[in-house]
């Protein structure tokens, strides 16, 4: 992120304190060919940087609402005991 904005923050902050705080926030300065061509520039990273978000909360949402298998295992796992047996006798 710091990469993609440091250029034209920096060209604005050149251009705040040489000429005025208002034409760095003007729309003449955003206009200006280098200062396009930064935002051009910023397409590729900031296009991966959305669909990475987009992917991300897509998975989120896919797993938070996935149905699990909620039956008991036959055996309890790890022991080798098989849990209908452990029933059977506290009958």
């Amino acid at each position: 992120m710091f990469v993609s904005v440091l250029p034209v923050g920096f060209l604005q902050l050149e251009t705040a304190f040489t000429v005025s705080y208002d034409a760095a926030r003007s729309l003449a300065f955003y206009n200006r060919d280098l200062v396009q061509l930064l935002f051009w520039a910023r397409l590729p990273g900031d296009t991966l940087l959305i669909l990475g978000t987009v992917v991300f909360a897509y998975d989120t949402v896919r797993q938070r609402f996935a149905l699990r298998d909620t039956s008991a295992p036959s055996s309890v796992p790890g022991t080798g005991v098989v849990s209908s047996r452990i029933l059977a006798e506290d009958d």
